[in-house]
């Protein structure tokens, strides 16, 4: 006979969701049938807010219980030192930090953004490393005001860099029944942002806050996003689709957004990546009769429009709740590299494949059982990189390629979730992931030594 699982108790507040969350494993809440009971949802003004947090508990209750680790992480080969950062902070030290992302600029600078606060008055920072992760900048406040923002797990602000050198930051604002999925840009090297942008000024955005957004080599801003469908009945669960939106002008004013595909997972954020001088590849997590597999469509015209979309894999997944772990993707010299995490076999899997226009992805191997919340890099010459989190903390797996015979498994961390992953040089990746314990982000390099 099943044992009885606890009960989550009333949450009042987000804030107190939080801390509860922060201080408990989701699997206390599962039973041997793996069935979340929550009988107490705190009451919300908003009825379309209170079944997408409830949505949330549930998801995140499912992700945790997923993450089970059976890697080895000593790396064959050559030496690996991990190298950890000093985070950066600002003044109001006792700030909860809620998500993070990274990327590196054509110049080598390391950026990093995170949002801190309360839930409803955050304030998003960025912070920037000139010399590998050694010192970091002072944090620069992103948005003007304190914001409403759901951030953490799949929900964090997003930062990219174009060719020149400018930094975009996009977030999503909650403050309303709508989202507005927001970017500012940096023209001055990271001392400053601009005014805050919307990525659809005329077009509401109806209980989503999952986007994602990358820069091509011309300039062009892509933003993509989630959207409640708005039934014309005005009752029952709407299904979520995929939109996004351009801007040709640095992120100044953005241009009508485009649907790329209908009925998609409600609660895996999606993923963009350009590639060339015109060309975006957009991927997120599926939801037809329940079967999240992951599918990607291609613009090749800079966000204008997109061809229909296609299966990246064919995995089968049934779920009836969102695993809270959408795909990503990241583009190199052979073309884009996407990664996702499956559990159709009901243990969870990572999964590497490459994606190019007018050719059927091609699966790459990838040691990735037992692994969710994956992360993609691709160096400079073509080296790949995964993260992803574990139950032993946050694993940085190099596969087979250039330079190695064999896949490697690095151990970064022991505490974390949701990482984040981007290449300082041949030699040299960056790591970031939160910190559930502490509350904090925590920032690593995983220095190579192949002498």
């Amino acid at each position: 006979m099943s044992k009885q699982a606890k009960t989550i108790p009333e949450l009042k507040s987000v804030d107190e969701e939080s801390e509860f969350w922060d201080k408990h494993s989701a699997v206390e809440f599962l039973d041997e049938d793996s069935v979340v009971e929550i009988d107490a949802s705190r009451a919300r003004e908003k009825r379309d807010k209170a079944s997408m947090l409830s949505r949330f508990l549930r998801s995140a209750c499912i992700a945790a219980s997923l993450a089970v680790l059976c890697l080895c992480s000593s790396p064959p080969g050559g030496a690996v030192t991990v190298r950890k950062l000093t985070v950066p902070r600002t003044a109001a030290e006792n700030d909860r930090q809620r998500g993070v992302d990274i990327c590196v600029g054509r110049d080598g600078r390391l950026m990093v953004v995170w949002a801190e606060g309360e839930i409803e008055a955050q304030r998003v920072y960025f912070s920037q490393s000139n010399d590998g992760g050694k010192s970091f900048a002072a944090p620069v406040p992103v948005n003007p005001t304190a914001d409403a923002l759901l951030h953490g797990r799949e929900r964090t602000a997003v930062v990219r860099a174009d060719a020149k050198g400018n930094a975009y930051v996009l977030w999503a604002r909650t403050a309303t029944a709508n989202v507005s999925f927001l970017v500012s840009r940096s023209t001055d090297k990271g001392k400053s942002f601009s005014p805050p942008v919307s990525a659809h000024p005329s077009t509401p955005v109806t209980a989503r806050d999952l986007g994602d957004m990358d820069v091509s080599a011309e300039g062009v801003v892509l933003v993509a996003w989630l959207q409640t469908r708005v039934r014309a009945d005005g009752g029952g669960q709407a299904p979520v689709d995929i939109y996004a939106a351009r801007s040709q002008d640095g992120g100044v004013t953005f241009q009508a957004p485009v649907r790329v595909d209908e009925t998609v997972c409600e609660c895996c954020s999606p993923a963009v990546s350009a590639i060339g001088r015109d060309t975006f590849f957009v991927a997120w997590r599926d939801l037809a009769d329940n079967i999240r597999d992951i599918r990607y469509a291609v613009s090749t015209d800079s966000g204008r429009s997109f061809a229909p979309s296609q299966w990246v894999a064919r995995d089968g997944w049934r779920l009836d709740m969102c695993p809270m772990s959408g795909p990503v993707l990241a583009s190199s010299p052979d073309g884009v590299l996407a990664s996702w995490m499956e559990a159709a076999q009901g243990s969870p899997n990572v999964h590497l494949s490459l994606l190019k226009q007018d050719k059927s992805p091609k699966a790459l191997d990838i040691p990735g059982k037992g692994r969710n919340q994956p992360a993609i890099a691709a160096g400079p010459s073509g080296q790949v990189a995964v993260a992803s989190r574990s139950d032993r903390g946050i694993d940085v797996v190099l596969p087979a390629g250039v330079g190695r015979a064999s896949a490697e498994s690095i151990s970064v961390s022991t505490t974390g979730s949701y990482p984040k992953i981007a290449f300082l040089n041949e030699r040299a990746i960056a790591v970031a992931w939160q910190d559930d314990a502490s509350g904090r982000i925590g920032l690593a390099v995983v220095e190579l030594d192949r002498k």
